[in-house]
């Protein structure tokens, strides 16, 4: 089970990601308020699911980045979804400096090899870990100026952000399960059972 920790949960956050593009997408309401809760939700579940493999996954070295990823990401997260409640203590303008601060440093992380997608470590950098990177590298550049923009470029942004960051890990999901797969059927012609 524990080898198919990694891959349930990539297909979870792939999965949570392009829902949270479709209803960024579809949503009527085009405002920065929705944009920031779906975001904050978002970011507290894939913080749950990161220290969840990080627990699982002792064999990856970056497994401490990881873990500290996760509690970085549900603190924020909650932030954000609790700006109403501290807003005496933050300012909004605040509250989505830290969350694109914090999607900055991610995209940061995927590009350096720190925080990985997938499975398997390759030792080197893949290209979808570099193209999450530098999606989550502008969304949080934008995140960060985002005082200073039309929401709907920022809205329309995290939209794009989203389907591509649920289609990039599901693509990662499928192949780590396809490979598992050929590694199972290849052991087992090489070890054929005796009855």
């Amino acid at each position: 089970m524990k080898a198919r920790i990694p891959i349930l949960v990539d297909l979870y956050k792939g999965i949570a990601a392009i829902v949270l593009g479709i209803l960024l997408f579809f949503y009527p309401d085009k405002s920065s308020h929705f944009l920031f809760n779906t975001m904050g939700f978002f970011w507290m579940a894939i913080g749950l699911t990161s220290l969840r493999r990080g627990q699982e996954d002792e064999r990856y070295a970056g497994k401490y980045t990881t873990r500290i990823a996760g509690i970085v990401a549900i603190l924020t997260g909650l932030l954000v979804v609790t700006r109403r409640f501290t807003s005496r203590l933050m300012s909004d303008e605040t509250i989505f400096f830290v969350l694109g601060t914090v999607i900055l440093a991610t995209g940061i992380l995927h590009i350096f090899d720190e925080v990985r997608i997938g499975g398997f470590t390759t030792n080197r950098l893949t290209r979808v870990q570099f193209l999450l990177g530098l999606f989550e590298v502008l969304l949080g550049v934008l995140l960060i100026f985002s005082t200073r923009m039309e929401t709907p470029v920022l809205y329309w942004a995290a939209t794009a952000w989203a389907i591509v960051y649920g289609v990039l890990f599901l693509g990662t999901a499928v192949k780590q399960y396809l490979q598992q797969r050929q590694e199972k059927t290849g052991s087992e012609e090489e070890n054929p059972a005796y009855e």
